[in-house]
């Protein structure tokens, strides 16, 4: 007794592979720079951060009609929290010197395509 896939099992077979190879690399690629998905900041704050920061972002002004559209530190904590910092915060630039020597240092902000 001979079992036949039917075509239309097997082209869904294969669609569901090559999405999920698709999908698996686009996440090993950012994870392989070091980085993660960040939604860009509307907005800065100027307030300190004196939580455990694990990850730095610049995001770089963009054009005036971008969301991004302005420049903007964007540090992530070990928690999860996001904070938007203002370039010019007094605090910011020790903070940076510090993480450099835990070795955080900041990537740019990845764009989506």
């Amino acid at each position: 007794m001979k079992m036949w896939t039917s075509p239309s099992k097997t082209t869904s077979c294969v669609l569901w592979l090559l999405t999920f190879i698709m999908i698996s690399l686009s996440a090993f690629q950012a994870e392989a720079q070091g980085q993660r998905a960040i939604a860009c900041c509307p907005s800065v704050s100027r307030a300190i951060i004196r939580s455990h920061v694990s990850e730095c972002y610049v995001q770089e002004a963009q054009s005036s009609e971008d969301y991004c559209g302005i420049q903007a530190y964007i540090l992530v904590t070990t928690s999860g929290d996001k904070f938007c910092v203002d370039p010019r915060a007094r605090w910011l630039k020790q903070k940076l010197k510090m993480l450099t020597k835990r070795g955080v240092s900041c990537q740019p902000l990845l764009r989506p395509e």
